[in-house]
């Protein structure tokens, strides 16, 4: 049998540094008493943490008392003190411990993992995500040193100066100039949830998918859809609409656009297997057609695509979730507004730790319809403000035989305004299921239900 991952020296170091000076434990915030392997050491760490928490300094010959026999007694440690070269790469030490600890824990996991897969009344899907929750929180434990100074902070600021003195991306170009100049200078944020609110059957996922379809990737730079509440099928072709400019309904109604427009036939299809095959090229988009899911599922799978891609030199930049009011929310222990906003803030973490920009569809307030949309309208919660960067709202009009779209935000909905930030609402047409700027002439249109606002 294969025995464990561990490293019994870097253990011994890390113990034998501490001894020798106990005020390198203010270093080792990271390092917990369960990732030792040997028990001795375990015991001997949870001790000296002990002391350091009562405010006392220690070493072998303070702390020897209350060293017993079942630790190794005084003259182990004493060996393994007497053996350290050097406390100054404890830290490195200390982090190989933890490297070790994660890969045991991961062990034991993944195996718990494979146990559960085996009976069939276990959804597996839970069983997988539950494996990668155990990982993820272990993984985001290595980071150290996260106490800067002033100087520090101030040195940090000039090198960031320096840098964005060239085109430095914070964000994503929803390739929309519309929406663009109401998101703040760095549009889609990486690592930022911008929702896109809209009351029921008036654009949301119509905007998503153009957002999907036009925004400014680079080449490596992927986005994935989470379609909880559109069929895969129905998402896909509203991306290639708003690529090609064919109807969104095309792909369902070739009877009905070859008997009723045959001029207009031959070229749509064109222009749709041209999109899709771009598409397929590109490999850019990819789609999870999911229904019933949680929030704790949506993030496991960030994860893995970021993995996925990564591992082909590639970025996940850009994820669409189709929308927040479809997601399954805990709430066994407390209110849907809590609910909803602790998975917010789960899935910003996430998008920090990752680099990638969210874009989440919320459904808001039907009183909506009738005025200018606010990200106070968001139903459900208030908590889901906290968590957000930017509120774009939507709105449809319907006047003398015409579609629009009214495109709207709010002050107290914006993280990352400036002097350049529009906040009066922007107006856009929707032409055959293709949303499109308005025409030359007609710049300056305003509905006439926004001109009673």
């Amino acid at each position: 049998m294969r025995q464990l991952p561990h490293s019994i020296e870097a253990e011994k170091a890390v113990i034998a540094s501490l001894l020798e000076d106990s005020t390198l434990i203010t270093r080792l915030d990271f390092l917990n008493p369960g990732d030792f392997y040997l028990m001795a050491h375990k015991e001997m760490y949870e001790l000296m943490l002990a002391e350091h928490e009562a405010g006392n300094a220690f070493d072998l010959y303070l702390i020897g008392g209350k060293v017993t026999e079942e630790m190794g007694g005084i003259a182990y440690f004493a060996d393994i003190v007497k053996m350290n070269p050097s406390t100054a790469n404890m830290v490195s030490y200390a982090r190989r411990v933890v490297e070790l600890a994660i890969r045991r824990d991961s062990i034991k996991a993944y195996q718990e993992t494979i146990d559960a897969l085996y009976n069939h009344r276990n959804d597996y899907i839970s069983e997988m995500a539950a494996a990668s929750d155990v990982i993820d929180k272990n993984m985001c434990r290595l980071s150290v040193g996260n106490n800067l100074t002033v100087d520090d902070l101030i040195e940090q600021s000039l090198g960031a100066m320096e840098y964005s003195l060239s085109e430095v991306k914070t964000g994503v170009s929803t390739g929309i100039p519309e929406v663009d100049a109401r998101l703040g200078y760095q549009q889609l944020a990486i690592g930022e949830i911008t929702i896109i609110g809209a009351p029921s059957k008036n654009g949301k996922t119509l905007f998503a998918n153009t957002i999907a379809a036009r925004c400014e990737l680079e080449e490596n730079e992927h986005c994935h859809i989470f379609s909880i509440e559109m069929p895969a099928l129905g998402m896909f072709n509203g991306i290639v609409s708003a690529m090609s400019g064919v109807p969104g309904n095309f792909y369902a109604r070739q009877a009905y656009y070859h008997r009723v427009m045959p001029q207009k036939y031959d070229e749509w299809m064109a222009r749709w297997g041209a999109a899709a095959t771009e598409l397929k090229t590109s490999g850019k988009i990819t789609i999870d057609d999911k229904k019933d899911v949680t929030m704790q599922y949506i993030c496991a799978e960030m994860r893995k695509q970021h993995q996925l891609l990564a591992n082909q030199g590639k970025v996940l930049r850009v994820v669409f979730i189709d929308h927040a009011h479809r997601i399954s929310y805990d709430t066994s222990k407390k209110p849907m507004t809590y609910a909803m906003g602790d998975d917010a803030k789960l899935l910003k973490n996430t998008a920090s730790d990752l680099g990638v920009a969210v874009v989440l569809l919320a459904q808001i307030n039907e009183n909506a319809k009738e005025r200018n949309p606010t990200s106070y309208d968001i139903l459900d919660t208030s908590r889901l403000r906290h968590e957000m960067q930017a509120f774009i709202g939507l709105r449809i009009h319907r006047e003398n035989g015409a579609t629009y779209f009214g495109i709207y935000t709010d002050k107290d909905g914006l993280r990352y305004a400036d002097h350049e930030t529009q906040f009066h609402p922007a107006y856009m047409q929707l032409i055959g299921g293709v949303v499109k700027p308005m025409p030359e002439g007609m710049e300056n249109f305003v509905p006439q239900a926004d001109m009673k606002d």
